[in-house]
Protein backbone atom coordinates (compact mmCIF):
# COMPACT_ATOMS: atom_id res chain seq x y z
CA UNK A 1 0.00 0.00 0.00
CA UNK A 2 3.04 2.63 1.03
CA UNK A 3 4.43 1.95 -2.58
CA UNK A 4 1.31 2.44 -3.89
CA UNK A 5 1.38 6.07 -2.42
CA UNK A 6 -1.51 5.36 0.24
CA UNK A 7 -0.67 6.95 3.39
CA UNK A 8 0.98 5.96 6.42
CA UNK A 9 -1.99 6.43 8.87
CA UNK A 10 -4.42 4.29 6.30
CA UNK A 11 -2.09 1.15 5.77
CA UNK A 12 -1.97 1.01 9.61
CA UNK A 13 -5.83 1.25 10.08
CA UNK A 14 -6.16 -1.32 7.41
CA UNK A 15 -3.30 -3.49 9.05
CA UNK A 16 -5.84 -3.16 12.33
CA UNK A 17 -8.79 -3.48 10.40
CA UNK A 18 -7.34 -6.96 9.15
CA UNK A 19 -6.81 -7.93 12.43
CA UNK A 20 -10.17 -7.24 13.49
CA UNK A 21 -11.84 -8.88 10.84
CA UNK A 22 -9.52 -12.24 11.68
CA UNK A 23 -10.28 -12.42 15.09
CA UNK A 24 -14.10 -12.09 14.95
CA UNK A 25 -13.96 -15.11 12.21
CA UNK A 26 -11.85 -17.31 14.24
CA UNK A 27 -14.53 -16.00 16.85
CA UNK A 28 -17.51 -16.81 15.40
CA UNK A 29 -16.40 -20.13 14.30
CA UNK A 30 -15.64 -21.25 17.43
CA UNK A 31 -18.74 -20.15 18.92
CA UNK A 32 -20.41 -21.89 16.21
CA UNK A 33 -18.76 -25.54 17.18
CA UNK A 34 -18.49 -24.54 21.24
CA UNK A 35 -21.33 -22.11 21.53
CA UNK A 36 -21.40 -18.71 22.56
CA UNK A 37 -19.24 -18.31 25.74
CA UNK A 38 -17.87 -14.98 27.25
CA UNK A 39 -14.42 -13.74 26.10
CA UNK A 40 -12.03 -12.74 28.34
CA UNK A 41 -9.52 -10.97 26.16
CA UNK A 42 -5.53 -9.37 26.94
CA UNK A 43 -2.85 -8.74 25.48
CA UNK A 44 -0.64 -6.40 23.44
CA UNK A 45 -3.08 -6.57 20.90
CA UNK A 46 -6.24 -6.48 22.54
CA UNK A 47 -5.06 -2.92 24.17
CA UNK A 48 -5.72 -1.61 20.35
CA UNK A 49 -8.93 0.45 20.02
CA UNK A 50 -9.98 -0.84 16.59
CA UNK A 51 -9.70 -4.14 17.63
CA UNK A 52 -11.87 -3.70 20.94
CA UNK A 53 -14.65 -1.93 19.35
CA UNK A 54 -14.79 -4.50 16.44
CA UNK A 55 -15.04 -7.68 18.76
CA UNK A 56 -16.32 -6.15 21.69
CA UNK A 57 -19.58 -4.84 19.14
CA UNK A 58 -19.99 -8.38 17.55
CA UNK A 59 -19.17 -10.79 20.53
CA UNK A 60 -20.01 -10.40 24.49
CA UNK A 61 -16.58 -9.42 25.41
CA UNK A 62 -14.67 -8.65 28.63
CA UNK A 63 -11.01 -6.85 28.15
CA UNK A 64 -8.13 -6.25 30.36
CA UNK A 65 -7.67 -2.84 30.91
CA UNK A 66 -4.49 -1.37 28.82
CA UNK A 67 -2.31 -1.37 31.47
CA UNK A 68 -3.10 -5.31 31.89
CA UNK A 69 -3.06 -5.76 27.88
CA UNK A 70 0.75 -4.22 26.95
CA UNK A 71 3.33 -7.12 26.49
CA UNK A 72 6.01 -4.88 25.14
CA UNK A 73 6.52 -6.77 21.88
CA UNK A 74 7.93 -3.78 20.06
CA UNK A 75 10.27 -3.24 22.67
CA UNK A 76 11.44 -6.84 22.55
CA UNK A 77 12.27 -6.91 18.94
CA UNK A 78 13.83 -3.83 18.70
CA UNK A 79 16.26 -5.10 21.98
CA UNK A 80 16.73 -8.11 19.73
CA UNK A 81 17.74 -6.61 17.01
CA UNK A 82 20.00 -3.99 18.39
CA UNK A 83 21.59 -7.15 20.23
CA UNK A 84 21.91 -9.16 16.88
CA UNK A 85 23.53 -5.83 15.13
Amino acid sequence: MLRNGERECDTARFVFESIACTLCEMVRCFAEKHGSLPLVLSGGVMSNTIIRQRIGSAFPSLFATPEFSCDNAVGVAVLSYLEEK
